[in-house]
């Protein structure tokens, strides 16, 4: 039997720690794992993003493939500039591949892409691995477990959860990934997207021209692309994404200051106030799993647990 040829396809999990994904692809021992990113034109078109959105997540995208690059100098996130129901099949052909690993996600139009997805891996012959790892429990689970209904509250959350089991443990960071291989993708037509309806039209300053290159780019190097090709102004946060950001405020700020983690009430702060923060700031990165919330789960719970809290979840616990 052939040695595996593995897609991994980053989606909402733009990190290496606590990936179960990662892991499961890695678990496979491939001969070559190709880490890339499907430039998708519902969200650059059709889903309402604002400037300082779209830098966070290019940040993020951009902190994950240096990361990838550090692991294997050979590698890096390879960013396709087609929406993934057009692009993957034709990377299927061109790369020999056997497996399509990816982070499940339950949004409304990952769910409905997902499934054309599976469908044409199907049709290639590809076995498509998914794994559960933005959330604490399946929401899938937790809708079961609560009798079929989504769950409305915190305690409802808390109670189906129970009935599905313990959050799992965060699995190993990665320490190196396999070679990619030869990307091929010369021959390979870019299938443009429709523009219109632009939602995202409001917030460009000139024409949003990130397909205007083909699939690799303006540079030929599968970069993320720039606020500048989207046609967006710069952003004005000051927050920066990344694993690496979020990694280092947690350890050095957050989880640094025992008595600000253990005793963190979310109705006693305000999202507003910057300087000096009142939040975590762990939310966007937790969006785009930068962040993974397993983790945040656990140190928390190891924070409190050191402070003898009651044995009831802790504020400081409920946003996750």
């Amino acid at each position: 039997m052939p040695s595996p040829r593995v897609i991994y396809w980053f989606r909402t999990d733009l990190r290496l720690h606590d990936s179960p994904a990662l892991k499961a692809a890695l678990d496979l021992s491939p001969e070559v794992l190709f880490p890339i990113w499907c430039w998708d034109s519902h969200y650059v078109y059709r889903a309402r993003c604002g400037v300082n959105r779209w830098q966070f997540l290019l940040d993020c995208m951009n902190d994950v493939s240096a990361s990838i690059t550090k692991l294997n100098k050979k590698s890096q996130l390879y960013v396709l500039r087609e929406p993934a129901a057009t692009i993957l099949p034709k990377l299927f052909k061109a790369w020999g591949i056997t497996h399509l690993v990816y982070e499940k996600d339950t949004d409304a139009y990952a769910r409905e892409r997902d499934v054309e997805v599976r469908r044409l891996a199907k049709e290639a012959g590809v076995e498509v691995v998914e794994r559960m790892g933005r959330t604490l429990w399946d929401p899938d689970e937790l809708v079961k477990a609560n009798g079929g209904k989504p769950t409305m509250s915190m305690s409802q959350v808390q109670h189906a959860g129970a009935k599905v089991g313990e959050i799992q443990a965060v699995v190993k960071t990665p320490t190196s990934l396999p070679d990619p291989g030869d990307l091929h993708l010369k021959k390979l037509e870019q299938q443009r997207p429709e523009v219109e309806p632009d939602i995202n039209s409001q917030y460009r300053e000139q024409d949003e021209r990130s397909y205007a290159q083909g699939l690799a780019g303006p540079k030929k190097d599968f970069a993320p692309p720039t606020l500048e090709e989207l046609g967006m102004p710069a952003a004005t946060t000051p927050i920066k994404g990344g694993e690496t950001v979020i990694w280092k405020r947690l350890h050095e700020e957050i989880f640094a200051d025992e008595d600000y983690t253990g005793t963190f009430a979310k109705p006693n702060t305000s999202p507003a106030a910057f300087d000096p923060q009142s939040t975590c700031l762990t939310s966007p990165y937790l969006h785009f799993g930068a962040l993974s919330v397993r983790y945040m789960y656990h140190k928390t719970e190891e924070i409190v647990a050191r402070r003898k809290k009651a044995k009831k979840p802790s504020p400081s616990l409920q946003p996750l």
